[in-house]
């Protein structure tokens, strides 16, 4: 650039710092120097959170959705829900090409759209991530901590909005089901959002998680339902 020339960014708001600064009064008169992320920020951390969408899945906009009949007639009654109700928590349960992780990712997009705090994963990835943090503890590696933790949500100024794929593939070992109560236990203590996609019916599903266990099924699956839409598509 030559002296004197004119600098040219990307975004003309935060010069592509990703911050801007700014004055905020208080009630006593006296200017604070304030700053936020830019609208350019934001908008980048939207589209990698877009991108982490299955392809088959990111045609799913949810205010596009039409309840296919021929699918499942439930969808009728989920769809128009979810379209009023979108930061709602709901339980989608249901065959194979009924729509489940369709309606999981378009409420996705929308939690990613509102900026949403947002973790999605299958149960399976989850745990696996558990393991690794504790085989790296035991060993005195560099520690890698899991995407989420029951710790996590243990508070009320952020509000989560939580995606679990599939959460009947993970294999119900004891310690896989002590850890989902964790999980569970915290999003109904503090009300975060939770959506699950599931191949079981509620009564299989408590029976599936009780095979490591029978005092966790039940307690489970009461608490990733409280509060929610219970959509069966079989």
């Amino acid at each position: 650039m030559q002296s004197g020339e004119t600098p040219k960014y990307l975004c003309d708001d935060c010069q592509d710092y990703g911050r801007i600064y700014f004055d905020e009064v208080a009630e006593n008169g006296k200017i604070y120097k304030m700053m936020k992320d830019c609208i350019c920020k934001l908008e980048k951390l939207r589209q990698k959170r877009l991108e982490v969408i299955p392809p088959n899945f990111r045609h799913a906009v949810l205010k596009d959705i039409q309840p296919m009949k021929n699918i499942h007639p439930f969808q009728a009654v989920c769809i128009p829900k979810m379209k009023v109700n979108p930061f709602d928590s709901y339980f989608l349960a249901g065959k194979t090409g009924t729509g489940k992780s369709m309606l999981m990712w378009a409420l996705y997009r929308e939690a990613v759209m509102q900026d949403k705090r947002i973790v999605a994963c299958t149960l399976s990835e989850l745990l696996d991530e558990y393991k690794r943090f504790i085989h790296l503890s035991m060993n005195k590696q560099e520690l890698i901590y899991p995407r989420l933790s029951a710790e996590d949500l243990r508070q009320n100024h952020t509000k989560f909005s939580i995606f679990f794929d599939d959460i009947d593939k993970a294999r119900p070992t004891e310690y896989a089901m002590e850890q989902l109560f964790e999980l569970a236990n915290a999003i109904y203590d503090f009300q975060h959002q939770v959506v699950v996609t599931t191949n079981l019916r509620l009564t299989k599903l408590i029976e599936h998680f009780e095979r490591a266990d029978e005092r966790f099924g039940g307690a489970i699956v009461r608490r990733l339902i409280n509060n929610g839409m219970i959509c069966e598509m079989f």
